[in-house]
């Protein structure tokens, strides 16, 4: 017997390779209105892309085991979490690697490339293909517009808005733009996400929510503050530029103002809460949870938004997070030495080897590039 869910997953199998036709689509935004559809979509979207992440560092042998491990999991009608997981393995160890399942020997295929995706609110769900134009959306009294790699959200009458949330997703080795129907500019750099607002009222607060990195530039309203929030910081603003980086994967939470004026408060603390001018840093410590601020150069914070990357007195073990996110690369770094070795450099379009090899004229060192895997010793 199938499982119920046997129909739909191959409908989001087509969805993540490009390939639903009009009708399809159609089909899996109405399926996604089922709250346990909707889990189960996000359950092998993220999969998926864990998948893409660290598949070609799987030895044979363990690829093997997993195989046989999911050729196993006998169908049934409703799957508990465990089997569940193994049966979207299956899937997409078959969308990675072709007839590996059914085959003893094989050849790796390459892992596909990774979009920037948009749920709205309405339950639809959209890639958007680089460098694409046209209207994506329209609903509620707003418009979507995506121009290149920027999403502009257009609005005739605020008043006439029922404000929803949508979530923009950006995959390592890419960035995109969201320009919110107020006139705020959004920069979201590669490995981030954002929940906003498709629109905003005539009075109350602005805001949004950030996992990642984003490069702000805040339309003023004096009636309307801006709200950042992330999951160790709010950032309130009126109108100002400003980065937050907020990844999961650092130890610190930081937000540097470019111009303007900005006010930073814990999210678990809102008494502790610093004012920021232009060339300051506040800088949450997730260890001691607590938060400081300095004055900085707003350069290599921002490098970023042109493209280009800007290390100021960075040891070695930050500069490896920030290439995986930029060339969306896994770097296994082995040289202990190295890790703790600082380095100032500016890079505007160069190659992820270009780069390694100017970081090994200073302080020698071997590496080696497979695919998405990069070893250095």
């Amino acid at each position: 017997m199938e499982s119920k869910y046997t129909d739909f997953e191959r409908l989001v199998e087509k969805f993540i390779q490009g390939d639903l036709s009009d009708e399809e689509q159609e089909k899996l935004d109405s399926l996604l209105n089922d709250k346990d559809n909707k889990s189960h979509f996000k359950e092998m979207l993220s999969l998926n892309y864990r998948l893409n992440k660290r598949w070609l560092k799987i030895e044979q042998a363990k690829k093997d085991k997993l195989f046989a491990k999911i050729m196993e999991v006998p169908p049934v009608k409703k799957l508990n979490p465990y089997q569940n997981l193994l049966r979207i393995a299956a899937i997409f160890a078959i969308l990675l690697g072709g007839a590996v399942l059914y085959y003893a020997s094989f050849e790796i295929q390459p892992v596909p490339e990774q979009v920037v995706t948009l749920d709205l609110d309405t339950g639809v769900h959209k890639q958007l293909e680089k460098g694409a134009k046209g209207v994506i959306a329209e609903t509620n009294g707003v418009r979507i517009e995506q121009r290149g790699d920027t999403l502009t959200y257009i609005t005739k009458n605020q008043d006439d808005v029922i404000i929803s949330f949508d979530e923009i997703h950006v995959p390592y080795g890419k960035s995109s733009v969201v320009a919110l129907a107020d006139g705020t500019l959004i920069n979201l750099n590669a490995g981030s996400s954002l929940r906003y607002p498709n629109g905003f009222k005539a009075e109350g607060n602005r805001e949004v929510f950030l996992t990642g990195e984003a490069y702000f530039q805040v339309s003023h309203d004096a009636k309307r503050p801006f709200l950042v929030h992330t999951d160790d910081l709010e950032i309130e603003v009126l109108g100002t530029h400003f980065n937050v980086q907020a990844y999961a994967d650092e130890k610190n939470s930081n937000t540097v103002l470019v111009n303007g004026v900005v006010k930073v408060k814990q999210t678990a603390n809102p008494e502790d809460a610093v004012v920021l001018k232009p060339g300051m840093q506040a800088s949450y410590s997730r260890g001691s949870k607590s938060l400081e601020i300095a004055s900085v150069n707003t350069a290599p914070y921002i490098a970023w938004v042109k493209g280009q990357l800007y290390f100021d007195q960075a040891d070695f073990t930050q500069i490896a997070r920030v290439l995986e996110r930029k060339f969306d690369v896994q770097i296994q770094v082995n040289n202990t030495a190295l890790k703790k070795e600082k380095f100032t450099a500016k890079f505007k379009a160069e190659s992820l080897e270009q780069i390694l090899k100017s970081f090994n004229e200073s302080y020698p060192f071997n590496y080696d590039i497979k695919q998405n895997t990069v070893v250095i010793n």
